[in-house]
């Protein structure tokens, strides 16, 4: 029994110290990337934190702006292209498998939560041409703003345009295709009014 009891004390062990040491390493990492991208031209506080296979890409310096304590999670892309700007602020979660794409202006504001597989972009194709392919229409464009302490579900939406007040929540596959009041609650395709956060 006392044998048994030692094994499994020393896998837990074993086990402890593995994790400890992939998160140092993921950490280590971390800290690597983010100076390689601010001598690239990108605007980064040092403690940013990259889960992981993350991208960025921006068609002029300084053009994505990251604050304090920002929490990237895997596999995450911010684009700035065609001289568009992205502004993140501080104590910001962007969770697994986001992509936010700009072509003029994204910005987030403080304590948002940007949950997994969430899509933010401040465009949309042109089709109002039916003799003219869609792909040759061109853009048109909207900023995007998402003010302080919004919580946003997994796997939603924000179309161009979109202000989405302090405080509001967005719940889970949301379509936000209008401007969102502050600490409202809103859900569905497309985003709806349900109530007013208490």
């Amino acid at each position: 029994m006392s044998s048994t009891v030692q094994i499994t004390a020393r896998k837990g062990y074993i086990e402890l110290i593995f994790h400890a040491t992939k998160w140092l390493i993921k950490f280590i990492c971390s800290r690597i990337h983010v100076v390689l991208l601010n001598f690239r031209g990108f605007d980064m506080s040092a403690d940013v934190f990259l889960g992981g296979s993350n991208s960025f890409f921006q068609s002029h310096k300084k053009h994505i702006r990251v604050g304090d304590n920002v929490r990237f999670g895997r596999c995450t892309r911010v684009d700035a292209g065609y001289g568009g700007h992205v502004s993140i602020g501080s104590d910001v979660l962007i969770d697994d498998n986001c992509f936010i794409t700009a072509q003029k202006l994204i910005e987030i504001g403080n304590h948002v939560q940007i949950s997994a597989y969430s899509f933010i972009t401040d465009f949309n194709h042109n089709f109002s041409k039916r003799d003219v392919p869609i792909n040759l229409q061109g853009c048109t464009s909207a900023p995007v703003v998402i003010e302080d302490d919004v919580w946003i579900g997994a796997h939603c939406i924000i179309l161009p345009g979109v202000r989405i007040g302090k405080g509001a929540v967005i719940g889970a596959g949301s379509v936000v295709t209008k401007s969102v009041k502050p600490y409202m609650i809103v859900v569905g395709n497309p985003a709806r009014e349900i109530k007013k956060r208490p």
